[in-house]
């Protein structure tokens, strides 16, 4: 399908359109600086890249499988020499020493924590207990006044009330005579009266696991101790 042929009148209305669109002017100067600059660009010389080496893959992986094969006999050759050059018993001390070192940290961390379950009742004011053995056939020593076992702070509590425990006779009752001296505490357990530095005092003693006892010594009166120790029977 063809156009139709224009008339004179529309031709002649054609031409007069295109010359109202002619431009006339001279072309801006910064297009032509744009111009000659890309023309520039264009025909100046080249210099020539070098080709990329292309380097094959089957060269690569030889040379990869080489260094694995390199590595592997080093460790080898390194597990064969290593025992040696150490001394026989080298490996079995430090296992051993190592050894002894875990389970001692390990007991330490299960005492800890068996007696912090055990004794809901301390206080934070309460000195962390020491464990000491406990004496059965000590002699006891008593305040010349009033005749109470006499625990003094210069001393070892330990070992004064391993000596004071030993010393006096079994209890049946859970709590013996405090002598008057009150102890405002709910901690359950034996209340023996002694004297701490000159003071009426009372030692509270309980068990809190087998074969050992918590002994913590409170003045009268007092809400805290002044001064606690875990015994251990032998």
């Amino acid at each position: 399908m063809t156009d139709p042929e224009l008339t004179p009148a529309q031709e002649e209305s054609v031409r007069a359109l295109l010359r109202g669109a002619r431009h006339t002017e001279p072309t801006p100067e910064h297009v032509v600086a744009r111009l000659d600059a890309r023309l520039a660009e264009l025909t100046a010389p080249r210099d020539d890249s070098p080709a990329a080496t292309v380097v094959p893959l089957a060269a690569r992986r030889r040379r990869r499988a080489a260094s694995l094969l390199v590595a592997a006999a080093a460790l080898v050759a390194g597990g064969v020499a290593l025992p040696q050059l150490l001394p026989p018993d080298g490996f079995d001390a430090a296992t051993d020493t190592g050894g002894t070192v875990a389970e001692g940290q390990a007991d330490d961390s299960g005492e800890g924590n068996s007696e912090a379950g055990e004794d809901p009742h301390a206080t934070s004011g309460e000195a962390a207990p020491r464990e000491s053995p406990l004496s059965g056939g000590a002699q006891l020593r008593t305040d010349k006044d009033s005749g109470l076992p006499r625990l003094s702070s210069d001393g070892s509590l330990e070992r004064q009330a391993a000596e004071a425990l030993g010393s006096l006779p079994p209890a049946d009752a859970t709590t013996d005579n405090a002598a008057g001296c009150v102890v405002p505490t709910t901690v359950p357990g034996r209340r023996v009266p002694v004297t701490y530095d000159g003071a009426r005092a009372v030692m509270l003693v309980r068990d809190v696991s087998p074969g050992r006892q918590r002994v913590a010594v409170y003045l009268c009166g007092a809400t805290l101790p002044v001064d606690s120790v875990t015994l251990t029977r032998p």
